[in-house]
Parts: structure tokens; C-alpha cells; sequence
């Protein structure tokens, strides 16, 4: 019986640890990153923060009504910023592309990309194997991998 106690509260310490990490995660970025961040988007009054790779942070934020996020690196500077769309919303360039290179692929999500190079979409097809394109505002094939 009392090994069963010791299993509970053990589980139950683990869980509360992992729960607290997370949530240390998501609401400590960096100061540049947070500061970059309301820089950037002064409208916005709190976004949820994971750690994006070793030197970048992503903020979770509803804004007009939608999900998005955006990536800033630890001293505050802003790498990108995306949101998922609709089909509907693809430009005609983008259609073009899609037609001729991917017509037997099916889109599984497609996000609309801002970034210091201009602005893309990032959508992933599949087919018999899954692949995330991105592509130019202007319709040119930017990237291809395989996941």
C-alpha cells in the first residue's frame, strides 16, 4: 500500500515539474526578445513564448481575430512572422506554381510568411511522401524539403 502512495506522489511531482518547466518556458523569454517583440507589435498586450532553437524565441499572439506567431532572436531582432491561411487566399502566381509543378499534391496547411526578405507562403503538400515548399509572393519556388 505504501509503495503505491510513493508511486502516486512521485508521478504526481513529475508532472507538476514538467508542468512548471513549460510554463517557465512559455512565459520567460529573454528581455530583447520580449522588447523586439512589443517594438514590433505595441498593439499587442501578451503573447506566449517558446524557445524557437538556441538563440531564437517564437511569441504566440491572437491578433485581428487570428493565430499568430512571430520569431525574434535573444537581443530583440525580428526574423519572421506567419500565420496559417486558406486556400481561397493564394495569390493567382501562387496557383500558377502550384498547377504546374504540384497539381497531384494535396495542401495540408499553408502559412502566410513575412520576413526581412519580403513575404511567402510556407505550405506543406503531400502526396506519396510529404513536402514543405515555400514560395515567393511573386510565384518562384524559394525552397523544397522533404519531411
Amino acid at each position: 500500500m505504501n509503495t503505491k502512495k510513493y508511486f502516486i506522489g512521485a508521478a504526481a511531482i513529475i508532472i507538476i515539474g514538467v508542468g512548471l518547466y513549460v510554463y517557465y518556458l512559455y512565459t520567460n523569454a529573454p528581455e530583447g526578445a520580449r522588447n523586439g517583440f512589443a517594438k514590433k507589435f505595441p498593439d499587442i498586450a501578451s503573447a506566449g513564448w517558446m524557445k524557437e532553437s538556441a538563440n531564437e524565441w517564437e511569441a504566440e499572439f491572437e491578433m485581428n481575430g487570428e493565430e499568430y506567431a512571430a520569431v525574434f532572436t535573444e537581443n530583440g531582432t525580428w526574423v519572421r512572422t506567419e500565420h496559417e491561411i486558406e486556400e481561397k487566399d493564394l495569390p493567382e502566381k501562387v496557383w500558377n506554381l502550384l498547377n504546374e509543378k504540384f497539381k497531384d499534391y494535396r495542401i495540408d496547411e499553408i502559412e502566410f510568411v513575412e520576413n526581412a526578405d519580403g513575404t511567402g507562403y510556407n505550405i506543406e503538400l503531400e502526396k506519396d511522401e510529404e513536402l514543405r515548399i515555400f514560395i515567393s509572393s511573386e510565384g518562384e519556388l524559394i525552397s523544397l524539403r522533404e519531411e
